[in-house]
């Protein structure tokens, strides 16, 4: 009987009433797939079940049947495509069982191509080194690319699955010789080895190869990483993540073999002469290294084995019969037989050696057991050796809370057994490779298989969540949920209900309910329903039990954002998600909202998967991000400056976590610059709140410009509130049409050097390299010299500069989403002078630029230095100097960026196209080409958009659920691209556009050269021609302050430029080396074609600093 229900909700005075709907009888676990399967094969977001007649198909970590049945479903290559047979056709396909491509011939290889044997059926199982014929080169979707013959890539016999292509290299053999080509079959490098191994490593793009009998290293462009002069060299892999971290290398293998290390860019890490060394944990700084065995035990025994710290000193001796892995800051090690226990990381014994077996740590426990007496004694051991329970059985570990101790006999971290079913008499071990920590297993009864899943499984990820959403009363402390299972429609809007109650903010009317729904009778829906919260399937049903989908979740929480926490914007980004065309129109912006807001994200694959359930971990995990990002933020959501009397409450309110994320803090500049830039001029501007970003830069309002220096944070926690140092207005000069004009001496330090630049040739600077050598060289300088230094870089206060620079290089140090690192050295040549740096010079150097200080001879100057550059910039600058001629001191400032495009371009739709260049010549070159929506502005000038990279990576359980954001907010960096017909100042027509509201995302079609520069440059006519003079005589230079004693001055200055730009992103460096010498020391898209010349600069929009500028002129 529908009933009125007249209610006056104010959220303070809700009666409580708790969630039951998890609440009810758990079971232990519940099959995903039934047991009537032959061979089930775990992938890392699927399974690939083998049926008893041999049919195979892909289903989900929930047992969904995703894919049709096949005959054969080979191994996913990175996880993204296998090869698939059935009928004789052979298909590509992705994980999630979507057909990509469909072949009539065989499929031979599938890597970065799929490579497709045309002309021999190979039915007599040959390998495919003897085909003959040709065979093509296909892109996944069934394109061809190329076609190509087995004679001319033929490698020798005992190759056998050798044609491939890894790391956009395919290789190739000519006369007996190897060589590659690239990923336009294009030779990239020529055959004059004696063998290639594949380019596997995509961090350090470099392969072993052998040449002329000896092994060396090689990078994708042929050039020799490490020198041809060992006898052998093998690979050594990372345990936890299997990419190669360094090579073992061996010489004089005729007599006493000795033993190297080199890291994966072919720089030696040590020489270990007669010790082995065999695996490295970087983590830790420690190598796992071996002898022989000289002691009784050398006939079962026949290497001894120890650890070594990366400085040298010996961790654990060379005397343990194995050192089984180190997990968790724990070694487990065999001392001799029946002789297991632990060392830490240090070398301290932690247990007693008396065990049989001991397994690796894992969620800080192991298993070790012993054998006395006749009896077998089981132990569970924490990290201290303390035993914390007796198992009735060893096991490898924990993993995701649970122990495999039999077949079918599970038990969780406090020895309880919560799965025993004695049916399970076989199957995989619980293992990482077979379990992955997701609560789900493949169990067997010896002939059947199937796989089951743990009722009360918390997912890794969701632990912490889950016990903060207790904390904060989301959930009821003593609840007992089935986390992992889907949740459905009512279960979640009961989690709503109830954060509603625990977390009031205004209190609302809701007036006369009448129940619309004829299919729940649940008060808590109807009141959802009546604020707007909730609606149903369709007037009169709600669908209370159905499982609720991710598109649905994604619009109940943007609704109840929208009505308990008023005034939000989150129009910041726009996600062009794979999938989007599944997305329900009604969900569209909402899920974009919700996306931007960081509450909820992509599933991989930059798919949203909307018609996806949703799981109640997911569920809880998201209503407690919404706490984190708007409660106790309502009084401050229009925050502009703050007094300090206002400070202390929002600190404390940043460093719990609760500044409003969707505070736009650049704009809150801009309106209050508009409204009081007067007044933050003359020093009135006390403070602003940002979401831990430092806005520091220019800002056009009208016909001034502001200019705001630093902001100084309040404390030295970086906690989100700054305050504003200096504000300087500058008028703008207008010209008849009203436009900016500045003269040549109001250029920043970019455009003046951006102005020295050859016009006839790509080019590429680091301001900001060149920048900190120079401010580093005007600490050691006095009067004209140091004032001449100072004006040119713009810099008013060097301590404040020397402060900016060490903020920025720890900065800059922190993150590994994005790689961008500063190094700085100075060095000294001891064979031309005998005096040193001075005490001061040198203190500021390491305290403030983080500097090496180096000393160097004549014979080994150049390959220090160098060798210094080279690791530094990853390689991708080998050398700075050639020669040591009048060279008595360096200053050397090296950068290196990597980084990835926020959205990257698709390889598939990378095409040749046509270039113009400079010259007017025409050149064709591959284009990136993708539609999106992409920052964009016009000036007068030029055309400019901006491509963000990514400072965040999106976290993933092994069951494909997003589980959270890795991300380094401080660091924000951006390319811009400039189309101009004519030079610009570049960075000026940044600064006039970066903060205006016509600098918006924009619906772009955009084409683009993939391009790599390098440049090399001296700038000693440049520095002169911008105002930098004295410090080149040799009369009037004074550098007195560098040294302890005598004055010297600048005799060169070199600076050496690498980018690469490609779909996946951008790989840049630059090194400033300042060499002295004297007396006594020295929606219908736009179309935007980068088609012709244009500018690029790589911008830290945090600091407003351009680590890179240049301009590409001429395609290659």
């Amino acid at each position: 009987m529908k009933k009125l229900l007249s209610l006056i909700l104010t959220i303070t005075m809700l009666c409580y009433m708790a969630i039951t709907a998890f609440a009810e009888k758990i079971q232990n676990y519940e099959y995903i797939l039934p047991m009537e399967y032959t061979k089930i094969e775990r992938c890392q977001n699927c399974y690939i079940a083998y049926d008893k007649q041999d049919k195979c198909a892909i289903y989900d970590l929930n047992g969904k049947k995703l894919s049709d049945d096949y005959d054969y479903i080979g191994s996913f290559f990175n996880e993204q495509v296998a090869e698939a047979r059935k009928d004789n056709q052979y298909y590509i396909i992705n994980p999630y069982g979507t057909v990509l491509g469909k072949f009539d011939k065989r499929i031979i290889n599938v890597s970065e191509y799929v490579l497709v044997n045309l002309t021999d059926s190979n039915e007599d199982g040959r390998p495919f080194s003897y085909f003959e014929g040709e065979f093509g080169v296909y892109t996944y979707t069934g394109d061809l690319v190329k076609v190509l013959s087995y004679e001319e890539f033929k490698p020798p016999k005992n190759w056998g699955f050798w044609i491939t292509f890894a790391g956009g290299r395919m290789l190739f053999t000519e006369n007996g010789k190897w060589g590659a080509v690239d990923s336009s079959f294009n030779t990239f490098i020529e055959p004059i080895y004696d063998k290639i191994y594949p380019f596997t490593d995509a961090e350090s793009r470099i392969t072993t190869a052998i040449k002329d009998g000896k092994y060396g290293l090689i990078d994708q462009d042929g050039k020799t990483a490490a020198d041809f002069v060992y006898d052998e060299m093998y690979p050594i892999y990372d345990s936890n993540n299997g990419k190669i971290n360094a090579y073992k290398v061996m010489q004089n293998l005729t007599q006493k073999p000795q033993f190297g290390l080199l890291d994966r860019y072919g720089k030696t890490i040590k020489q270990f002469g007669e010790i082995e060394p065999q695996t490295l944990y970087e983590d830790y700084k420690l190598i796992k290294v071996s002898k022989r065995n000289n002691r009784d035990d050398s006939d079962q025994y026949e290497y001894l084995y120890g650890l070594i710290g990366y400085d040298g000193n010996i961790v654990i001796p060379v005397e343990n019969t194995n050192i089984w892995g180190i997990s968790e800051g724990v070694v487990a090690a065999q001392k001799a037989e029946d002789q297991n226990g632990y060392y830490d990381i240090n070398g301290r014994e932690i247990t007693d050696f008396k065990y049989i077996a001991v397994s690796l740590f894992s969620e800080g426990l192991a298993f070790a057991s012993s054998f006395t007496g006749g009896v077998w004694t089981h132990e569970v051991i924490n990290k201290n050796g303390e035993v914390m329970f007796n198992p009735s059985n060893w096991s490898g570990g924990f993993y995701g809370g649970i122990a495999q101790i039999e077949a079918g006999k599970f038990i969780d971290t406090n020895g309880n057994i919560i799965i025993d079913n004695p049916e399970w008499t076989a199957g995989p071990e619980l293992n990482r490779q077979s379990y992955k920590d997701d609560g789900r297993f493949i169990v067997s009864d010896g002939e059947n298989c199937g796989v089951a899943k743990y009722t009360g499984f918390i997912s890794p990820w969701a632990k912490e969540t889950i016990s903060e959403a207790k904390r904060l009363n989301i959930i009821k402390t003593d609840a007992n949920y089935n986390y992992t299972a889907f949740i459905s429609r009512e279960e979640f809007c009961e989690l709503v209900f109830n954060y509603i109650k625990n977390f009031p903010g205004s209190a609302f009317s809701v007036g006369i309910i009448k129940p619309p729904f004829t299919d729940t009778d649940n008060e808590h829906i109807e009141v959802l329903n009546a604020l707007g919260i909730i609606k149903g399937k369709s007037e009169t049903e709600f669908a209370p039990n159905d499982s609720l989908t991710r598109e649905e979740a994604a619009a109940i929480l943007c609704r109840l954002i929208n009505k308990i926490y008023p005034g939000w914007d989150a129009t910041a980004q726009y996600f062009d998600f794979a999938d989007s065309g599944q997305i329900s129109d009604w969900a569209m912006n909402d899920i974009q909202a919700i996306c931007n807001m960081g509450i909820m994200q992509g599933v991989g694959g930059n798919r949203f998967a909307p018609k996806e359930l949703y799981t109640a971990e997911q569920a809880i995990a998201t209503l407690v991000r919404v706490y984190n990002n708007f409660s106790k933020s309502n009084d401050i959501l229009n925050a502009e400056n703050l007094s300090y009397s206002q400070i202390e409450d929002l600190q404390e309110s940043v460093n719990n976590g609760h500044f409003p994320w969707r505070l736009d803090y650049k704009q809150v500049i801009m309106n209050f610059l508009s409204d009081k830039g007067e007044k933050a001029e003359n020093g009135e501007l006390v403070a602003f709140a940002g979401d831990r970003e430092k806005c520091s830069g220019n800002y056009k309002i009208g016909n001034s410009i502001y200019t705001l220096e630093l902001f100084k944070p309040i404390d030295k926690s970086e906690t989100g509130i700054w305050i504003v140092k200096s504000c300087a207005k500058k008028d703008v000069i207008g010209g008849a049409d009203g436009e900016t004009e500045i003269s040549v001496s109001d250029l920043t330090f970019a455009d003046k050097l951006n102005s020295q630049m050859p016009a006839d040739k790509n080019y590429m600077f680091s301001p900001l390299s060149v920048k900190m050598a120079l401010a580093l060289a005007a600490n050691g300088a006095e009067g004209d010299t140091k004032n001449e230094i100072l004006n040119t870089l713009e810099i008013k206060n060097l301590d404040e500069f020397n402060t900016l620079s060490k903020d920025l290089i720890k900065r800059y140090s922190k993150t590994d989403i994005l790689s961008l690192n500063i190094a700085n050295s100075i060095w000294i040549n001891k064979d031309e002078t005998t005096q040193n740096f001075s005490k001061n010079f040198k203190n500021i150097a390491t305290e403030y630029y983080n500097a090496d200080v180096k000393t160097v001879y004549n014979k080994n100057a150049v390959s220090e230095i160098n060798s210094w550059v080279k690791d530094k910039t990853k390689g991708k600058i080998p050398q700075i100097i050639d020669n040591a001629d009048n060279f008595w001191a360096m200053l050397i400032n090296a950068i290196y960026f990597k980084g990835a495009w926020e959205n990257e371009f698709s390889t598939s739709l990378t095409k040749p196209d046509e270039f113009t260049n400079a010259d007017g010549t025409k050149t064709q070159t591959d284009f990136m080409n993708k539609t999106s929506w992409i920052p964009y502005a016009e000036t007068k000038s030029a055309k400019i958009i901006e491509l963000p990279y990514k400072n965040r990576v999106d976290k993933f359980s092994d069951s494909g659920e997003y589980t959270g954001t890795d991300s380094f907010d401080e660091l924000d960096v951006s390319m811009y691209l400039m189309l101009a017909d004519s030079s610009i100042n570049a960075e000026q027509e940044l600064n006039s556009v970066i903060t205006d509201e016509n600098f918006k995302r924009t619906y772009t079609k955009l084409s683009m050269p993939k391009f790599k520069i390098e440049y090399s440059e001296r700038l000693n006519d440049t520095l002169k021609n911008i105002g930098i003079k004295t410090a080149f005589d040799t009369k009037t230079a004074r550098f007195e302050k560098m040294f302890d004693s005598g004055n010297m001055w600048f005799t060169d200055t070199i600076h050496k430029t690498f980018i690469s730009v490609d779909e996946k992103g951008t790989e840049a460096a630059a090194v400033t080396a300042i060499g002295m010498a004297g007396s006594s020391l020295p929606p219908e898209p736009i179309e935007l074609k980068f088609n012709k010349p244009f500018y690029f600069a790589i911008r830290d929009n945090t600091s407003g600093e351009i680590l890179f500028m240049g301009r590409y002129a001429f395609a290659e």
